[in-house]
């Protein structure tokens, strides 16, 4: 009985992406609200904004009118970019996918390929090491 529920599941989240369920926009939605707080919350995320913010005429951006909630596999992902604007440019400096459910984090890398959270966290540890 539990593999024909889980089967169902499965059915109505595959209909669900097919039907375009991951195309959301992110303005006024709640879990993309959540998402956003899941990125603000990680060390990383905090560490950068201060380092952003302790240089004149900087500040961290937020683009939401380009961020969209977007699908990967069979998950939908908010996709959040953050950015330094540099008053003449902006600059991006990383791309986060967040679930919709706020569980999973995933991080592009330069090639704009999503790599786990861990996976980005050894990477930087391993280029500042350098």
């Amino acid at each position: 009985m539990k593999l024909k529920t889980l089967d169902l599941v499965l059915l109505l989240s595959s209909m669900a992406l097919a039907n375009g369920a991951c195309d959301k926009q992110a303005d006024e939605s709640a879990s993309y609200k959540r998402a956003v707080r899941r990125v603000e919350a990680l060390p990383e995320y905090k560490k950068w904004r201060s380092f952003v913010s302790a240089s004149p005429g900087v500040h961290a951006a937020r683009l939401p009118a380009v961020d969209r909630q977007m699908a990967l596999g069979h998950h939908c992902y908010w996709s959040i970019s953050e950015y330094s604007d540099e008053g003449t440019h902006m600059h991006r400096w990383q791309t986060f996918l967040v679930s919709q459910h706020g569980r999973r984090i995933l991080v592009e890398d330069l090639e704009g390929t999503p790599i786990s959270l861990a996976t980005w966290r050894a990477k930087q540890i391993k280029d500042n090491a350098r």
